[in-house]
């Protein structure tokens, strides 16, 4: 249940944060979700990763679907592709990429942060 509440949170304050301050705002607060939400590491790399990356999909998608797939054509063409989707998948892997390092960063420098305790001492 965790791991899905910081999913759908990583993607709705990455798109809120997206309409007013530049793209690498969601590196910030998927490293902040996965900070807050008390994840483990992978689960915290995942739910920022799968976060940001599906907004981006869609963002691509939106956008190829208003424009009939020119933009990203033209786009892959530059980058020596021979179909649109490639882009589409370039998108989603960079996103991808962008929210889980972001999240298990988070998770990372949290775990430095904190004191391990030793279990026979404190109950």
């Amino acid at each position: 249940m965790r791991f899905i509440f910081s999913l759908l949170l990583t993607a709705v304050l990455s798109w809120v944060c997206e309409q007013f301050f530049p793209w690498y705002s969601v590196a910030v607060i998927a490293f902040l979700v996965a900070w807050f939400m008390n994840s483990k590491g992978l689960s915290s790399f995942i739910a920022g990763a799968l976060g940001v990356g599906l907004l981006w999909l869609g963002y691509a998608l939106m956008i190829d679907y208003k424009t009939d797939s020119i933009l990203s054509e033209k786009i892959a063409k530059l980058f020596g592709l021979n179909e649109s989707v490639y882009m589409l998948l370039i998108t989603f892997t960079i996103g991808f990429l962008v929210g889980g390092l972001s999240g298990w960063s988070g998770f990372t420098l949290k775990n430095a942060f904190e004191k391990r305790r030793k279990e026979g001492y404190y109950k």
